[in-house]
């Protein structure tokens, strides 16, 4: 039985690139767990199908802000806009300074794969 001990509030993709405690004050739904241990997550409602046919539009997925992302993990990242984006992560090298860089690979071809080294990602 779901007790609802915690709250995960669900963000559009504009606010999935603020702050953890600036997005749930903006939050109006909610995804109510079994945990109380949900202070580093969010959750995000998939529009669009760049990640089709894996992610489909209206899917829910949970996102957790603290968890550096490892090759071939799905990530929510600004994209150097007003808003996220959610793609596959993918290492490419690491720069001089240990820095990696990495491309956010959609799943769908029709859409553009975006490079850390060409946009504010």
């Amino acid at each position: 039985m779901l007790t609802g001990a915690g709250k995960i509030p669900i963000v559009d993709y504009t606010q999935a690139g603020l702050p953890a405690e600036l997005a749930a004050t903006h939050a109006v739904e909610f995804v109510l767990v079994d945990s109380e241990q949900t202070d580093d997550l969010f959750a995000l409602t998939i529009h669009g199908t760049s990640m089709a046919p894996e992610f489909e539009e209206g899917d829910l997925i949970l996102v957790s802000r603290s968890t550096p992302p490892r090759p071939g993990d799905f990530v929510v990242a600004a994209d150097g806009t007003s808003e996220a984006t959610f793609r596959r992560y993918k290492v490419l090298k690491v720069d001089e300074h240990g820095k990696p860089v990495f491309a956010l690979v959609p799943l769908n071809n029709d859409f553009p794969t975006l490079h850390s080294d060409e946009l504010p990602l």
